[in-house]
């Protein structure tokens, strides 16, 4: 990621992130291609991944959004959204 776009990844954002998510703690474990953390949600332990929208095309989210969908059709856990 750039630094442009790791600069514009605020605590509010984070925060904000965190929030939609319900995540109550997490540890950073990768900001290359996006902001990968280890979280702890009320529904349990996950991985949340924060992309940048300069980052990916609205296909490839869509992509990531199918295979996420494919892991929990075979029981995989995911944090959901919550709308705020």
């Amino acid at each position: 990621m750039s630094p442009a776009v790791h600069s514009l990844f605020s605590s509010e954002i984070r925060d904000e992130c965190f929030s939609r998510f319900r995540v109550k703690t997490a540890r950073p474990v990768a900001n290359w291609h996006a902001f990968t953390f280890d979280a702890e949600t009320l529904a349990g332990s996950c991985i949340l991944k924060v992309t940048h929208s300069s980052h990916r095309t609205s296909d490839q989210l869509e992509a990531e959004v199918d295979w996420v969908l494919f892991l929990v059709s075979k029981g995989v856990r995911v944090p959901a959204f919550t709308p705020p």
